[in-house]
């Protein structure tokens, strides 16, 4: 009777053991949880939060509202995918046709214009998406790739503008097929 009372004692013994083993040296090979709560999970063991000597972890997308501060996140900001990041620099209104300048000023359009608008800067290219911010008021069309006489990239696009569209300044956003992002802040002011 003792030896099966200690033969029961050892099994259970190996069994908690086993137990235990494979709950924590094997889980994040084998669980079926999603990668972002593992690493929701791996962020919550790290004490204290994010310090450097912690294990790392996997990021984890965290929204910031605006206006409201965040606490206890350690933030990183990517660098550019490309090897030149896109910077828009000056901005030109101009005919549509000939010549045309751009200046650190950007330019403006009147309501009820078709005008070409030249952008220059390190990394811009004729593949780059170009969305104006404000109501769709201003079309884009014709995007091509530039350069200005001292070989600075650019692109050029023509805009044409509604008669009734709003006025003020507008930002110019452009975004290349990799996702790098620049903007011409206030540089195409729509005028009566």
């Amino acid at each position: 009777m003792t030896r099966v009372r200690s033969l029961g004692v050892v099994l259970l013994a190996c069994g908690l053991l086993a137990a235990c083993g494979n709950g924590t040296a094997n889980r994040g090979a084998t669980s079926s949880l999603s990668p972002a709560r593992n690493a929701t999970e791996a962020a919550d063991k790290v004490t204290p939060p994010f310090s450097p000597s912690a294990t790392s972890v996997a990021p984890v997308p965290v929204n910031v509202p605006g206006g409201q501060a965040i606490s206890d996140v350690n933030i990183t900001v990517t660098s550019p995918e490309s090897t030149t990041p896109p910077s828009a620099e000056d901005l030109g209104v101009n005919p549509v046709h000939g010549l045309g300048m751009a200046a650190n000023t950007g330019g403006s359009i009147h309501r009820g214009s078709t005008m070409r608008i030249l952008l220059f800067g390190p990394g811009l290219n004729g593949h780059m998406k170009v969305t104006v911010a404000g109501r769709p008021d201003v079309t884009i069309s014709n995007l091509q790739a530039i350069a200005a006489t001292d070989n600075t990239p650019g692109i050029a696009f023509v805009a044409s503008v509604s008669a009734t569209a709003e006025l003020g300044a507008r930002t110019i956003y452009l975004k290349s097929e990799n996702g790098d992002e620049t903007s011409f802040t206030g540089g195409l002011e729509v005028v009566p």
